[in-house]
């Protein structure tokens, strides 16, 4: 769960110190998702011209939000998609697995 790395060794709390760390900015749930997304695209064998640079993209990010974050636009254009398509995305995280009735989609069909 995310909430216990962030507050792992979390010292001195005040509230303002609180809430700069509930302002993380890290998405723990992409560290799924993307890498999913990733093997799906290499197993299709298929090299589209028009996803070669967002999947690039996707591949170098860290997984953190920004204003400016091209990768984070882009996961969650993926995310909000997967949703729709597939269930919620909390069911594929470690933490979940075996709660929900998400499966692993072939992706990419």
């Amino acid at each position: 769960m995310h909430a216990v790395k962030v507050l792992t060794g979390a010292k001195d709390l005040t509230i303002d110190k609180l809430i700069d760390l509930a302002y993380d900015p890290y998405l723990p749930a992409f560290e799924k998702l993307i890498p999913m997304l990733l093997k799906a695209y290499d197993q299709k064998g298929i090299a589209d011209p028009e996803l070669t640079e967002p999947m690039k993209v996707l591949e170098d990010w860290d997984y953190r939000t920004s204003k400016e974050s091209v990768a984070m636009s882009l996961a969650h254009f993926f995310g909000m998609n997967f949703m729709r398509n597939h269930g919620n995305i909390n069911n594929l995280l470690e933490f979940n697995e075996g709660r929900g009735q998400c499966q692993l989609p072939l992706l990419l069909n």
